[in-house]
């Protein structure tokens, strides 16, 4: 089933869940947090601003 509206987050790692958590909670509407990956290294710095609606391309 669709849930039309619905933002869904797909952290890849411990950084980008924390901001995930974040913006789910200033997000309008309802929020699902995928968070069933193993664990992961270190990709985004803590500081990183991660955004509603945009990807990031990890080279």
């Amino acid at each position: 089933r669709t849930n039309p509206g619905s933002t869904v987050f797909s952290p890849s790692n411990a950084v980008s869940a924390e901001r995930a958590c974040e913006l789910a909670a200033y997000t309008h509407g309802s929020c699902f947090i995928r968070t069933s990956r193993p664990n992961s290294h270190v990709i985004y710095a803590n500081a990183e601003p991660i955004a509603v609606g945009k990807a990031k391309i990890v080279k």
